[in-house]
């Protein structure tokens, strides 16, 4: 009879883990999916994302090895290298038509911002998210469903380097101040993946100028 409790606790654990473990990989699986098939169409630029990192009932986890594209024309590979993205969300969302997500934190992202012909690099990204408005970039029906709300998105330690597009390589490097957005989504029935996109990237895009522009006073480094 011990025996027979013992195997009988050993099958329940396993299938304890099994089950944790099939769960902490469909979670990561959706996340991934998420962000590589529906961020490249929103941002006209290639996306690659290195791994995803879930608590399945939590939803805390964390993204690494995130890389955005330049556009076209500028000589930096990426516009934006993250090495870590803490991420805190409702993991049943996912499922729904609205994810809501509680806060999201980059920490020391890398930025390129070059100056081109009619802008810098994240003005041309920026006009291309403000250019679909509502829609979600031909991605298929079920994209253009999906909205989100943010409570809280944070951006710390942003390193930002200044160039000219013509120009091989990039100069001085900045730190610029915390960055800090709430509510996105918030007042509505949730926001477009457009929506939130314009909003943190013009948050970052518009700090970056001011530092470029000499305004503000950003940390040196």
């Amino acid at each position: 009879m011990r025996n027979k409790l013992l195997l009988g606790a050993g099958i329940a654990a396993a299938l304890c883990v099994g089950g944790l473990a099939t769960a902490t990989f469909s979670l990561n699986a959706l996340v991934q999916t998420a962000v590589e098939r529906f961020a490249p169409p929103v941002l006209g630029v290639s996306v690659r994302l290195g791994g995803v990192s879930f608590m399945p009932f939590s939803g805390s986890g964390k993204l690494s090895g995130l890389e955005v594209a330049n556009p076209p024309g500028f000589h930096s590979p990426n516009l934006l290298r993250v090495r870590k993205v803490r991420v805190d969300l409702e993991p049943g969302s996912l499922l729904t038509d609205v994810i809501v997500v509680r806060r999201v934190e980059i920490l020391a992202p890398q930025v390129a911002y070059e100056l081109g012909r009619g802008g810098s690099n994240l003005d041309r990204v920026l006009e291309h998210v403000r250019s679909q408005g509502g829609g979600s970039g031909g991605d298929g029906g079920s994209a253009r469903s999906k909205r989100v709300k943010i409570g809280e998105f944070v951006i710390k330690d942003a390193k930002v380097a200044f160039g000219a597009a013509p120009l091989a390589g990039l100069g001085a490097v900045v730190t610029l101040a915390e960055i800090r957005l709430t509510g996105i989504g918030g007042k509505s029935g949730g926001a477009t993946a457009q929506e939130a996109a314009a909003a943190v990237l013009g948050a970052l895009n518009r700090e970056a100028a001011k530092a470029v522009g000499g305004e503000g006073k950003p940390r040196t480094n």
